[in-house]
């Protein structure tokens, strides 16, 4: 088991890792299968605006890097 600190330190290099790296669009199906949940589950965390997505042409798309920090930073205030 990871120690507080230990977690500190990952969470922190994958910040920065995240501030320089490049983003990834995906597409819902392709974010669903990132966060190991089905489509349905996406579509009512958008539709419950518990997710950041962006919708152009009644498609949703999902920028990795907008949603790792949103799980980031929604696990922290747990």
């Amino acid at each position: 088991m990871l120690t507080s600190q230990e977690l500190r330190q990952i969470e922190e290099i994958v910040r920065k890792a995240l501030e320089v790296g490049k983003d990834e669009l995906m597409n819902s199906k392709q974010c669903a299968t990132w966060l190991d949940i089905s489509v349905a589950a996406l579509q009512k965390r958008c539709n419950d605006n518990t997710i950041p997505y962006h919708k152009r042409d009644r498609l949703l798309y999902f920028s990795k890097n907008e949603v790792t920090k949103y799980y980031l930073t929604r696990e922290g205030t747990k």
